[in-house]
């Protein structure tokens, strides 16, 4: 599943797992309401269920819900995040360590890149 506004390069690497037959569903931008209702119908399907967001989007210059992606991530056990927090790094947070990384800085079932 990804974010309706994910960074291009994320939409198009995910172009490549759909080309191989990988199923891939839109949310709407930042409707964890969406999102949680997909994870639902998915997590007795696959071992793994994975969305890709942004830490920061750069066409609204808006956050993931990165306190509500953690619920998630800890209430569902097949559900992981990949987060492209390319725009948050290097002003958010302490030293520069992005808007995921401050919000989120260790979770076994999160990706950042």
């Amino acid at each position: 599943m990804l974010d309706m506004q994910v960074h291009n390069s994320v939409q198009m690497a995910v172009q490549q797992l759909k080309a191989q037959g990988v199923s891939i569903t839109m949310i709407r931008h930042n409707d964890m309401d969406a999102l949680e209702a997909k994870i639902v119908q998915l997590r007795n399907k696959h071992r793994k269920v994975w969305y890709f967001a942004d830490g920061v989007y750069s066409m609204y210059g808006d956050f993931a819900p990165m306190q509500r992606l953690k619920e998630l991530m800890d209430q569902y056990e097949p559900f992981h995040l990949y987060i492209d927090d390319a725009h948050g790094v290097s002003w958010a947070g302490e030293n520069g360590i992005g808007v995921v990384c401050s919000q989120l800085f260790y979770h076994e079932k999160k990706w950042c890149w």
